[in-house]
């Protein structure tokens, strides 16, 4: 008996996370990254000439321009990676066979003289049971034993 609920729980439990899927995409972000720094007090009002291959020369103010290495880095792209994680939680219904051992049927009662002898047939017991999700939280349900039992569920998921 116990290895037969293990294996029921065991398949079920497999559907609570089948319905999850994962995404990962990358995107592409365009960064412009500008590199400013502030005129040196000696460079201000002064001039920068650059004499060219064909010996014309090209004058330009020092605060609009500066002499820099012919290296230089600038990050212009960099990659965004998202991953998200998507799990559907379309199924509202739930229907679940219950087993287990307890008392069967009514109390037999026995009377003799001043003695009252009242007896319990113990045994095994099922039944039927049916849940309804109404919210994300909240779920209610019927179930029904063999032993004219029978009860009224509201449940609580977290």
């Amino acid at each position: 008996m116990k290895a037969l609920l293990f294996s029921i729980l065991l398949v079920f439990s497999g559907y609570a996370f089948a319905d999850c899927s994962e995404t990962t995409s990358a995107e592409a972000v365009d960064q412009v990254f500008e590199l400013t720094t502030d005129v040196p007090s000696h460079l201000k009002g002064a001039t920068i000439t650059v004499k060219l291959a064909d010996g014309r020369e090209s004058t330009v103010p020092a605060e609009q321009f500066k002499v820099v290495p012919r290296k230089q880095e600038f990050i212009i792209t960099r990659t965004k990676q998202t991953t998200t994680k998507l799990c559907k939680d379309s199924q509202k219904n739930r229907v679940s066979l219950v087993a287990g051992k307890g008392p069967k049927g009514s109390l037999q009662t026995d009377r003799s003289g001043n003695k009252l002898t009242v007896e319990e047939q113990i045994g095994a017991v099922g039944g039927l049971q049916y849940q309804r999700k109404l919210n994300e939280r909240i779920s209610v349900g019927i179930q029904g034993q063999t032993n004219e039992t029978g009860s009224l569920l509201l449940g609580l998921d977290f």
